[in-house]
């Protein structure tokens, strides 16, 4: 009797931790950017880390750049190809993380990819980022948090390191 209310409680140990493991993580901050020749721009982050056991860590949500809203593709495409089972494992071992482009949200699949948002992070706090943003012929590269193109540099420079 003493064993099975132990296997119960090691059970509800387990489930509830588990539980716990997949609790998005929320980031929702505001931060300014700059190109490298000093153009600037306000972006609105509400994304969150969505963990899995047999996927890396995946970014989900909403970048508002302007007025336009870009939404992660994998929130728009319930199909989206994770590859093979062994493939995602092997990305989960290797702590990668995956993030999305973000596109225009309520686009045509047509269209699709005329506007987009490309996010690199330094880490999954967003203490630096760095966003490569399309509208059409209109390409720049953003870095974060910064208000001038010197701060732009510098971030640029040593994005994936200390």
């Amino acid at each position: 009797m003493k064993s099975k209310k132990i296997f119960i409680i090691m059970i509800l140990i387990l489930l509830v931790g588990a539980i716990l493991y997949h609790i998005p993580i929320g980031i929702n901050k505001t931060v300014s950017v700059c190109t490298l020749e000093g153009k600037k721009s306000i972006v609105t982050l509400h994304v969150r880390w969505q963990k899995s056991f047999f996927r890396p860590t995946e970014l989900k949500g909403t970048i508002m750049e302007g007025n336009v809203t870009y939404r992660s593709i994998n929130d728009m495409n319930s199909s989206y190809d994770y590859g093979s089972f062994i493939d995602n494992l092997t990305r989960k071992r290797n702590k990668e993380e995956h993030i999305p482009l973000f596109v225009i949200d309520g686009k045509d699949n047509h269209d699709l990819f005329d506007n987009i948002i490309s996010l690199s992070v330094s880490d999954m706090s967003f203490t630096k980022i760095n966003l490569y943003i399309a509208n059409g012929d209109d390409i720049n590269t953003y870095y974060g948090p910064a208000k001038t193109a010197e701060e732009a540099e510098t971030l640029a420079m040593n994005f994936y390191h200390d």
